[in-house]
């Protein structure tokens, strides 16, 4: 197997949940062609999902030193970052994220919990109204631009959760109904949608349709 076949198997790996198996795959890879930054990040945010911080932060650097313009690398890091405490390291490479991609919604959702972690409100809700004007999201009407996926009717009454910006302690609330409703559910899925909130843009849009919805699963979803 070539290099890029070893990555692939890795990737689907991931995708199965299975990190330490798809981490064999990407070391493969990289013994085969050790200069692709993706072979180095993928491996990193296996290492991430099984708590190995020190790995994942060793190849996250190695990825940004085989390619420093990518974006993509530098969030990467910044969430790890916020795993090890390191609020202040997370901060800067958020930054250096937003230079190369500066319409990017979760990064500045990222960078506003970061520094609501930090105490600095304020500030911290700037990268909230700059997440939500690029997702087309307004808090305050609670709906989405027509071209999103969520929609909220203007007479719908409003409430003081819904006009907040998404945070932690929403997540945490919102986790905490789904337990209740789903005694029987797979803990590790439920820890799976959690750190998807906040790295991926369609599961992101999802926990804001759950907000402005009131806090109510739609009936589809129910089902």
């Amino acid at each position: 197997m070539d290099d890029k076949s070893h990555y692939d198997a890795g990737l689907a790996k991931v995708n199965e949940n299975l990190f330490e198996s798809a981490i064999e795959d990407f070391t493969k890879a990289i013994a085969l062609n050790p200069n692709n930054p993706h072979y180095f990040n993928q491996r990193a945010v296996c290492y991430l999902n099984i708590n190995k911080f020190d790995l994942s932060l060793f190849d996250m650097n190695k990825s940004i030193e085989l390619d420093d313009k990518y974006a993509y690398f530098y969030s990467c890091r910044g969430f790890l970052k916020t795993k090890m405490k390191d609020m202040e390291g997370a901060i800067d490479d958020y930054e250096e994220s937003l230079e190369l991609d500066p319409q990017n919604d979760i990064t500045y959702n990222n960078m506003a919990l970061a520094l609501e972690s930090m105490g600095n409100m304020n500030k911290a809700q700037k990268y909230y109204k700059k997440s939500n004007e690029i997702l087309g999201y307004d808090p305050e009407k609670r709906e989405l631009n027509e071209e999103q996926t969520y929609m909220v009717d203007k007479e719908e009454s409003t409430s003081e959760t819904a006009k907040t910006e998404p945070s932690e302690s929403k997540l945490k609330e919102h986790i905490d109904q789904v337990n209740t409703e789903n005694e029987e559910a797979n803990s590790e899925e439920k820890k799976k949608i959690a750190k998807e909130v906040f790295t991926k843009k369609s599961t992101f849009k999802e926990f804001l349709g759950f907000i402005k919805n009131g806090f109510k699963l739609d009936k589809d979803d129910q089902d």
